[in-house]
């Protein structure tokens, strides 16, 4: 999760360079694999993602979104949906403040 917040968007760029020059670039190299195990609950923070509220800046994902996307794609997991989404959500805000930080 972290890679893809310091360096997803400039991975089509990196790929180029890559492409370019034969070599790979470290932040390449750096790239985790991403768990098939994994897969499933990254997909569902990336679909609930947009659901956060906003304030004076980012909030968390609210609770009864998970529930509700755990209801519409009948997740029998919720437990542990609820515990991947908060994690990813908590390295997701941490990176928005520290963002917000260099920004000011």
């Amino acid at each position: 999760m972290q890679w893809q917040l310091d360096w997803g968007a400039y991975l089509p760029t990196l790929l180029e360079e890559e492409a370019e020059s034969g070599e790979t670039p470290q932040a390449l190299l750096d790239m985790p694999p991403l768990d098939p195990d994994n897969a499933r609950w990254y997909q569902a923070f990336n679909d609930l993602n947009p659901s956060r509220v906003a304030g004076f800046g980012p909030g968390s994902i609210p609770v009864s979104e998970i529930l509700a996307y755990a209801q519409l794609l009948q997740v029998d997991d919720r437990d542990t949906l609820f515990r991947r989404i908060r994690a990813c959500d908590h390295t997701w805000l941490q990176h928005a403040a520290d963002q917000q930080k260099t920004d000011t």
